[in-house]
C-alpha cells in the first residue's frame, strides 16, 4: 500500500512538471504538450517638459453688491400674473418690477403692483409666473451699483478646499450672458 501510494505521488508530480514545462516560454511544441501564448503590450513615450501643474475648484455664486434690498409683496397671498424686469436691468424707485393677483376662489380684488423701493440694478429675480407668493416671499432683489468695483461674487467653498484656497489667487468668473470669462 504504502509502495503503491508513492508511485501515484510519483506519477502526479511528473504529470504536473510536463505541464508546467510546456506552459514556460521557449518550449518545444509536441502532442498533448500546450504552449503559452507571449504577452504584447502597447507602450506608448513622450517627451518630458519642465512645466507648473495647475489645478482648480469649480463653484457657484451668486452676483451681488455692497448694498442689496429684497423686494417683498405688500400682499399675504397671490399669483404672480405679470414680470416686467430681467437681471442686470437698471430700475428707477417706483418702477413696477411684479404684478401680484391676491384673488381667492370666490374673491375678486385688483392687481397689486409691486415697485421698486430703491433705485438701482435687478441682480436675483425670485419671481416665477404664476407663482404663489406671500408677505414672506421675496420675488426681486434690488443691488445698488455706484461703482462697477462694487459688484461681487459671492461663492461658498467646501470645507475640503478650504486650505488651498487663498487671498490673490487667479480666478475665472462665467457669466450665462458673457461670451468669455473674466479674470478675477
Amino acid at each position: 500500500m504504502k509502495g503503491n501510494r508513492i508511485l501515484i505521488n510519483a506519477a502526479a508530480l511528473m504529470l504536473v512538471a510536463a505541464v508546467f514545462a510546456g506552459c514556460m516560454p521557449g518550449a518545444k511544441k509536441g502532442p498533448g504538450i500546450v504552449q503559452a501564448e507571449e504577452q504584447i503590450f502597447n507602450v506608448r513615450t513622450a517627451s518630458v517638459e519642465r512645466g507648473r501643474i495647475a489645478d482648480y475648484i469649480k463653484l457657484g455664486g451668486d452676483v451681488t453688491t455692497e448694498t442689496n434690498v429684497d423686494v417683498l409683496p405688500e400682499v399675504q397671498y397671490g399669483k404672480i400674473i405679470q414680470i416686467n424686469v430681467i437681471i442686470g436691468q437698471f430700475v428707477r424707485k417706483g418702477d413696477t418690477l411684479v404684478v401680484v393677483d391676491p384673488s381667492r376662489p370666490g374673491t375678486t380684488y385688483a392687481p397689486n403692483p409691486i415697485k421698486a423701493p430703491i433705485s438701482g440694478y435687478v441682480t436675483i429675480l425670485y419671481a416665477q409666473l404664476g407663482a404663489v407668493v406671500g408677505a414672506q416671499s421675496p420675488v426681486v432683489r434690488i443691488g445698488v451699483l455706484d461703482n462697477p468695483r462694487d459688484i461681487y461674487v459671492k461663492t461658498y467653498v467646501p470645507e475640503k478646499y478650504v486650505s488651498v484656497v487663498k487671498v490673490g489667487l487667479p480666478a475665472e468668473v462665467d457669466f450665462s450672458y458673457a461670451e468669455k470669462p473674466y479674470t478675477a
